[in-house]
């Protein structure tokens, strides 16, 4: 079954239903075709007996810029143009989806600078802008999540020592905030890596920072990621630096111990005392396990190339296309890989085994397009593509075998009337 909608998807959230059906919340970018102003789109969809129906929807002026869901509330961050272009507004919103109710506004925050990136925890959401006129810093303002909305943990924003580029790069536990952010002097002098902590304790905080670490003068700030009291960071020039710091201290952040290898990485996902990441190495995907288990002597246990010749996947800038499943011992890795001119696509298994601390390369599923992400079903990976759902079985995890390929979407360039039928050609 399918549901259309004029609409580029942006955000999907399974809603808390009862049994019998599950109600899915769609966030997506509706820009109408006349080139008139972006807005945001919130459709409430019932699926109940295989058949998807629209319950709700509702239009939010602005692009959406990123979401989280927290039981049935919705926190919306869209950013509305000018008709000229050349200015731009921020709004945090809070909506309520009650179970079969329209998404009901509870609260809407104004912003002030131009969206960077939205991270959340458990219990907090933090955004981080570009303040009006002050390129090459950013703000962060963060609040505390409920069942009754938004509260502020600072009486303001906080001002970094430099950009912070996603996510990953921020987090708050027991009132304070620490941030990662990469400093680009204007008179020329090295960029820097900072790591800051802030008091972030509620809405009387001023925000007044804690502590601070330079790391790395001189190199690239890439993948970061807290766990516990322990922040991960890589940067890179010539080799690629990871960085054990201890934030155990907030008013003392100190680097615990760093090993150095080839390449870089750009996105760490930790496992218990260890860190897998997928990265590049000399035009190559990589795929790394790291044991931090003595934060003091983090070791690579071992890097793996994923592609031949020259490479490339999703998951080197949207981690959302990484599957990593410990209790399966398995990543799910989607591939572009150019060998001769020629391209391959697919979804390369790679084993994961803590024990022996190794990984090991498997099979590729292959797809037509380029895949986008990747999901397991028992023993069944579905793959998804930009126009293409496919099954295959991974009991042999060296010889994937594709169970089903369905073409979901297919691009139009020309639409030609034929008789009592259209035809629609695509181009190249």
């Amino acid at each position: 079954a399918s549901y259309r909608l004029p609409a580029s998807g942006q955000d999907l959230y399974l809603l808390p239903s009862a049994s019998g059906y599950q109600d899915v919340l769609l966030v997506t970018n509706d820009q109408p075709l006349d080139g008139s102003a972006y807005s945001t789109g919130l459709y409430v969809i019932r699926v109940e007996g295989g058949t998807p129906r629209l319950l709700h929807s509702t239009r939010v002026a602005g692009y959406p810029q990123g979401s989280r869901l927290a039981g049935r509330r919705l926190f919306l961050c869209t950013t509305d143009w000018s008709a000229d272009y050349y200015t731009s507004s921020t709004a945090l919103s809070d909506w309520l989806i009650a179970d079969g109710a329209a998404p009901a506004l509870q609260q809407s925050i104004p912003l002030s600078g131009s969206f960077s990136t939205l991270a959340a925890g458990p219990d907090w959401l933090a955004v981080a802008l570009t303040p009006p006129g002050q390129w090459g810093v950013s703000t962060a303002s963060v609040y505390h999540l409920s069942a009754t909305g938004l509260s502020a943990l600072t009486a303001g924003p906080v001002t970094l020592a430099g950009q912070l580029n996603d996510a990953y790069k921020l987090q708050w536990s027991s009132g304070v905030l620490t941030t990662i952010s990469q400093a680009w002097p204007s008179d020329g002098s090295p960029r820097t890596t900072w790591l800051e902590t802030f008091r972030a304790a509620g809405p009387a905080a001023n925000g007044e920072r804690l502590g601070r670490l330079e790391l790395a003068r001189g190199e690239t700030l890439h993948a970061t990621r807290f766990a516990g009291d322990k922040a991960y960071i890589v940067t890179f020039l010539q080799k690629d630096p990871l960085f054990v710091v201890d934030l155990s201290d907030p008013t003392q952040p100190t680097i615990a111990g760093q090993v150095d290898v080839p390449g870089w990485s750009t996105h760490i996902e930790p496992i218990g005392d260890n860190l897998f990441t997928v990265g590049w190495e000399d035009g190559a995907v990589t795929a790394s396990l790291f044991d931090v288990s003595n934060p003091a002597t983090p070791t690579l246990r071992r890097r793996l190339a994923l592609t031949e010749g020259y490479g490339y996947s999703e998951a080197n800038w949207d981690p959302q296309a990484l599957s990593v499943l410990p209790d399966a011992s398995l990543a799910l890795i989607p591939i572009t890989s150019y060998t001769d001119g020629a391209a391959t696509y697919g979804v390369r298994l790679v084993d994961i085994d803590l024990v022996a601390g190794d990984l090991r390369a498997r099979g590729l599923i292959p797809g037509r397009f380029e895949a986008r992400r990747a999901a397991l079903v028992g023993d069944t990976a579905v793959t998804l593509s930009q126009r293409t759902l496919a099954t295959a079985t991974i009991t042999d995890r060296d010889l994937p075998a594709i169970l089903s390929d369905y073409l979901l979407a297919w691009p139009v360039d020309r639409v030609l009337p034929s008789g009592d039928r259209v035809l629609g050609v695509e181009t190249g």
